[in-house]
This record gives C-alpha cells, structure tokens and sequence, in this order.
C-alpha cells in the first residue's frame, strides 16, 4: 500500500468462462517476508551449527531412517579418510 517493495508469491488459477466473456483467471498476490526471513534465520542456524560441529574434536554423523548420510563433520571426514561430499553417496 506504501509503494514499498516486498517479497511475494503469485499463484494463478484458469476459471471457466463468466458471462460470456471468456476464460477467466484468478490471480492472488501472497507476501511472504515473513517466510524469508524465518528462512534466512533457518539458514543462519544451520551455518553456526554446522561451523559449532565442524570445530569438534568429536566424530558426529547423522544418518536418516534409511541408512544414508544426513550429515558428517571434519573429524569423521578425517577419521575415515572420505571427503564429506563423498559420503552423502554412501550408505
């Protein structure tokens, strides 16, 4: 309303004939700046953790319920001598 930009989501919708005049769309404008930045703060999150774990002496890894690599630190990379981009292939 105050001519200020802002992130936003557009959906559209065919909509049969109205009237006579032909196919109609419905088009419905979303903003959606609080969705962004709870993603930014998600992906800050994510940067200080995974910097937290790196720095760990410790060996950590994650797998999901199926068995594969959700996530490896530096020691388990070093301890296993794989480059983590390696280990998401792996099982």
């Amino acid at each position: 309303k105050d001519g200020s930009e802002f992130p936003a989501e557009v959906g559209l919708s065919r909509l049969p004939a109205l009237g006579g005049r032909g196919i109609c769309v419905c088009a419905s404008v979303r903003d959606i700046a609080e969705r962004k930045l709870a993603e930014a703060e998600i992906a800050r999150s994510r940067a200080e953790m995974q910097a937290i774990l790196d720095n760990s002496p410790a060996v950590i890894y994650m797998k999901d319920v199926d068995g594969r690599y959700q996530f490896v630190n530096q020691a388990w990379g070093a301890f296993w001598r794989w480059e983590p981009k390696e280990t998401w292939a792996r099982r």
